[in-house]
C-alpha cells in the first residue's frame, strides 16, 4: 500500500514556567482510499508528536489508545467505530476523541476531514500549564461541539499553513499560536465544571473531570442502547455511590435524570420530524424499555405527551427527516 503524502517535520518548542517541551509537528495528507493506523508507538507520534491530517473521500483512520484526536467534517458526514457501536459527526460538527479508547474513523467518498492528533502531555504543552504539577494534567476532554463558521476557517488555516512545510521560527510560532487558540476554543466552556470536581490541585480536579466527561458523553452517544448507572461508574472507576455524587456535583444532575433527559430530547427529535415511526417504535429508538416508561419520562421532562408533540409539529410544518445516527450531533445542537 502507498504511505499518505507527508509535509516536512517542523519541531515545535513550548515553553512554560515549569519547562520547555519540544515536539515535532507532521502535517499528512491521507490520499482518497487509503487506510492509515496511527497509534501511540509510531514513528508520528515519536517524542509526543502531533499530526494535522487532511482526509481525503473514501478513506479510513484506525486510532490506537493513547491519542486524542479533534475532528472536523468538511464535506459529508464522518462515521467513527467504537467498539462495534458507531454514530455519524455532520460537518457542522467538532468531535474530540476519548484518548482512553481506540476508534475507526471512515470518511465517505464525497467527503473530506481535517483532524489533529496528539498525545495528552502535547496538548497540555499546547494549553500553556504553568506549574509541573499541571502540566501532565488532561488538558482536552472528550466531547462533540457545534462548530461556528470561525472554528471551521482556523482549522482550514491551520492545515494550510501546516502543509505549507514553512519550517523557520515565525511559522513554529504562528501555527502554536493557532493549535493552543483552537484548543483553547473548545475546553473553555468545560472550565466552570473542572473547578466543581473535587480535588487538591487543578491536575486532580482535571483528572476527575475527564473521567466525568467520559461518561457523559457515552451517555448522549449511546442513549438509545442499554445503560446501568453501574458499568458508567465502572467506565468512570468510581463506585456506584461516588459516581451518583460526583456527576450530580459536577452537572447538577444524577447520571439516571440525565440519561432520561437525553432519550426525551432524542425522541423529541424524531417525533418532530417526517419519520412515520409510530409512538413505540419512537420510545424503542430512543432507548426506553416500554412505552409506559417512554410516556412517563415524557410528560415529567417535556410538560407533554408524544401525541400531542406530534401534533404540534404537523400544525407547525415537519422538518426534514433525521438519520437516527446524526440524532447525538443534533442533540447536542439543541442543548
Amino acid at each position: 500500500m502507498m504511505q499518505p503524502c507527508r509535509a516536512r517535520p517542523l519541531n515545535i518548542s513550548v515553553h512554560t514556567r515549569a519547562r520547555a517541551f519540544h515536539f515535532p509537528l507532521e502535517a499528512v495528507r491521507v490520499e482518497r482510499s487509503r487506510h492509515l493506523n496511527l497509534s501511540k508507538a509510531s514513528r508520528l507520534f515519536a517524542g509526543n508528536g502531533l499530526a494535522i491530517l487532511y482526509c481525503e473521500g473514501a478513506t479510513a483512520l484506525s486510532v490506537g489508545s493513547g491519542l486524542c484526536g479533534l475532528w472536523c467534517p468538511l464535506k459529508g458526514d464522518v462515521r467513527f467505530v467504537e467498539n462495534g457501536a458507531h454514530f455519524n459527526v455532520p460537518k457542522r460538527f467538532v468531535y474530540v476523541s476519548d484518548c482512553n479508547r481506540p476508534y475507526d474513523a471512515e470518511i465517505p467518498p464525497a467527503g473530506a476531514c481535517i483532524a489533529i492528533v496528539a498525545p495528552q502531555a502535547t496538548w497540555s504543552a499546547l494549553s500553556g500549564f504553568g506549574s509541573e504539577a499541571q502540566s501532565y494534567a488532561p488538558a482536552v476532554f472528550p466531547a462533540l461541539h457545534a462548530s461556528d463558521p470561525q472554528m471551521r476557517r482556523s482549522l482550514i488555516a491551520l492545515a494550510r499553513e501546516s502543509f505549507r512545510g514553512e519550517a523557520e521560527k515565525p511559522a513554529s510560532s504562528r501555527r502554536t499560536s493557532m493549535l493552543a487558540s483552537i484548543a483553547g476554543r473548545l475546553q473553555q466552556p468545560f472550565e466552570p465544571l473542572v473547578q466543581s470536581c473535587p480535588g487538591r490541585t487543578i491536575a486532580r480536579q482535571r483528572g476527575v473531570f475527564l473521567r466525568m466527561q467520559r461518561t457523559r458523553l457515552h451517555i448522549e452517544l449511546y442513549n438509545s442502547m442499554e445503560l446501568d448507572v453501574s458499568m458508567l461508574a465502572h467506565m468512570a472507576n468510581y463506585s456506584v455511590w461516588q459516581f451518583i455524587k460526583i456527576f450530580r456535583q459536577v452537572f447538577g444532575e444524577t447520571p439516571h435524570a440525565y440519561l432520561a433527559r437525553c432519550r426525551v430530547e432524542v425522541a423529541t427529535l424524531l417525533l418532530r420530524s417526517r419519520h412515520s415511526m409510530g409512538v413505540a417504535d419512537v420510545a424503542r429508538a430512543a432507548g426506553f424499555a416500554s412505552r409506559s416508561a417512554f410516556s412517563r419520562n415524557m410528560k415529567q421532562i417535556s410538560g407533554s405527551s408524544a401525541t400531542k408533540l406530534r401534533a404540534s409539529a404537523n400544525d407547525e410544518g415537519l422538518p426534514e427527516q433525521i438519520a437516527l445516527d446524526q440524532v447525538p450531533a443534533l442533540l447536542r445542537s439543541a442543548t
